[in-house]
Parts: C-alpha cells; sequence; structure tokens
C-alpha cells in the first residue's frame, strides 16, 4: 500500500506540472492550460480546485470545439497567493492572461467558490466578457458556514489519508456532496472525477487557495447583480449542501439576461451527475450569445 501511494504522489506531480504553463503578472506567478478553438471559455475552477480539477470539471464537453482556458486561481498549485488575493483582484489576474494568450473576450464560468471572481469578471470588465455561466457557485456571503475551514486546516493535509479514502472508501467522500453515489458507481471516469473534486490529491498544495477561498467568502460585497450586462446561464442542484439553491434563484430574478438550470434532487456536483442536462443548456448557450457559426 506504500509504495502505491509513492508511486502516485511522484507519477502524479509529475504528470500535474506536465500539462501547465506559468506566466509572471502583476499578481505574481499564474499557472493556466488552455486548449481548443474558438469561441474562447474561461473556466474559473471551485474550491479543492487548481487547473486539473477545473479542466475534469468540465470533461463532457471535451468533443465540443470550445477554447478552454483554465488557470488554477490564487494560492493553487503553483499559482501565488498575493496579499490581497480578493475575487476583484482575480479577475484582473485573468484579463493579464487573457491579453497574454491574445484572447479578446470569453464566457467564464464560475464553478463553486470560483463563481465570486468569475462574477467580479462580468462586473469588472464588460467589453471581455460575451457570457457568464454559474455552476453551483458562490455568489453570496453565506449566512451559515459549514465546518469546512477546520477540514482544510487539519485533515486535508493528510495526503495518505485523502489516497486511502479514494481507493478504498469512495463512497464516503462522495456522500460530502449530498450526490447520489450508485449513479456513478458504474462509470469510473466520471467516479474518479466527482472523488477528485470532493477530496483532490495533492492537497497540500491547494491548502492556501481553499483557506483564501473561505476567507473571501465571508467578506464578500452586496453584488449589484442587475449591473451584470453579460447574459447568465446558473445551473444548480436542489438538494446543494455547500451553495443553497436559494441563491441561484435569488441571482436568477436578480440579473437583467439570466437563465436558470435546477436539477431535481442534485447535490454540489449535480452538474457532473446531470451531466446530459448541463452539457445540452451549455452548448445552447454558447451558441445563442458567442459571435460566429455554431461550435458543436
Amino acid at each position: 500500500m506504500i509504495r502505491r501511494y509513492r508511486s502516485f504522489q511522484e507519477d502524479g506531480l509529475k504528470t500535474l506540472y506536465s500539462q501547465s504553463q506559468v506566466i509572471e503578472t502583476t499578481t505574481g506567478n499564474l499557472e493556466y492550460a488552455s486548449h481548443g478553438n474558438n469561441p474562447a471559455i474561461l473556466v474559473s475552477h471551485g474550491s479543492f480546485g487548481g487547473y486539473d480539477l477545473g479542466m475534469s470539471s468540465l470533461y463532457f464537453l471535451q468533443d465540443t470545439n470550445l477554447n478552454f482556458v483554465v488557470p488554477s486561481r490564487f494560492g493553487y498549485l503553483r499559482t501565488s497567493l498575493p496579499d490581497n488575493a480578493t475575487p476583484s483582484l482575480q479577475a484582473q489576474a485573468y484579463v493579464e492572461l487573457l491579453d497574454f494568450l491574445n484572447i479578446e473576450k470569453v464566457c467564464v464560468v464560475g464553478l463553486s467558490a470560483g463563481g465570486m471572481s468569475a462574477i467580479h469578471f462580468a462586473l469588472n470588465y464588460p467589453n471581455r466578457c460575451w457570457g457568464l455561466i454559474m455552476v453551483s457557485a458562490v455568489n453570496i456571503r453565506p449566512v451559515k458556514t459549514p465546518p469546512i475551514r477546520f477540514v482544510v486546516e487539519h485533515i486535508f493535509a493528510n495526503e495518505f489519508l485523502g489516497w486511502l479514502l479514494a481507493n478504498y472508501f469512495p463512497r464516503l467522500i462522495a456522500q460530502s456532496t449530498r450526490d447520489d453515489y450508485s449513479l456513478i458507481e458504474n462509470d469510473p471516469l466520471l467516479k474518479n472525477i466527482v472523488i477528485n473534486l470532493a477530496w483532490p490529491p495533492f492537497s497540500t498544495k491547494r491548502r492556501a487557495g481553499m483557506l483564501n477561498d473561505l476567507k473571501q467568502a465571508d467578506n464578500l460585497p452586496n453584488y449589484q447583480f442587475e449591473n451584470i450586462i453579460s447574459p447568465m446561464l446558473i445551473i444548480h442542484g436542489t438538494n446543494d449542501p455547500f451553495v443553497p439553491y436559494h441563491t441561484a434563484k435569488n441571482l436568477a430574478s436578480s440579473a437583467r439576461n439570466a437563465k436558470l438550470l435546477t436539477l431535481e434532487k442534485g447535490g454540489h456536483l449535480s452538474f457532473l451527475i446531470q451531466q446530459t442536462q448541463s452539457k445540452q443548456a451549455i452548448l445552447d448557450f454558447v451558441n445563442e450569445y458567442s459571435a460566429g457559426d455554431n461550435y458543436v
């Protein structure tokens, strides 16, 4: 068992760092991965994330011609954590990355805690944002915070425990998101992605970003959603234990041009479990609002 774990750690880190690039920005180092053609989709990954998990979160769109630009957010993997690592500053870093890649406009996808900087991007840089997709996404300050901070500070640092649970007790990890494990246990690829999102490998290299997400969520401003001029698609499960469904309904009713896809009885990762609905909604949104011809 110990040999298997050490092999996983060594080989996994080599693979992880070989599939991304790092550039220097005014906020420090910024890691990212990118592939595909137009239209461009910038993925703002969730907490417990990094560029790798941002990419795998939307793996069901990999058979399209969309151009995915997926940075690791502040404090994740090889991206720096500046002193004032706010969602607004993160949005600025997105713009610097797009400038480096010579990409004028994107649709930004905010996944879970990545929704905070996705909203700032849409509000602060409307000329760079042709669409906003919020997936199980944080958009208001949490009223009641689950005991995630203790878990991040004291339990996620034990990478061996995470590997052990993922390999031998995956049902326990999957249940934390309140999704139906029976719907994924016979699909090895989907099960692996769900487990990695719920308890990521190499968690110590994501820990600073996780803690910063919790800090930023506790200090979120009251967004003026009606000032977002970009069209918006919201995808949310009714049983999400981390980001309550009513916050998605409020966002949909407050924004100018928003569509809400409700995933009945879905947990925090229901967009993956019910990916047929998610994929169709996203592709319909892209084809409706992106410039040019169909891309699917």
